[in-house]
């Protein structure tokens, strides 16, 4: 096993994950603030299609999150495997 190309290989998912962090976490910032109008749309106006909105949007909302979760399990898995790879190479030494 080629340990120094495994450890490239998580560095770049790594890199890659984090970097989808960044964008679903705008995406959650900017989502909050559509719940917010959609919220307050629903409270004024008081029809079906305002409430449908919200729901909708706190819908999209709570995907957003899930998948915020997803990366971040991902990127907890990949520090491990990464720290597997420097105690192997540790050992080596």
């Amino acid at each position: 096993m080629n340990v120094q190309k495994a450890f490239a290989q998580i560095e770049d998912r790594l890199r890659k994950a984090r970097e989808e962090l960044a964008i679903i976490e705008e995406q959650i910032f900017f989502q909050m603030d559509v719940v917010e109008e959609a919220n307050t749309r629903m409270v004024v106006a008081e029809t079906p299609l305002a409430e449908r909105e919200y729901r909708l949007a706190k819908e999209d909302h709570a995907r957003l999150e899930q998948e915020r979760t997803r990366i971040l399990s991902t990127i907890e898995e990949l520090k491990r495997d990464q720290d597997k790879l420097l105690d192997h190479l540790a050992s080596k030494a």
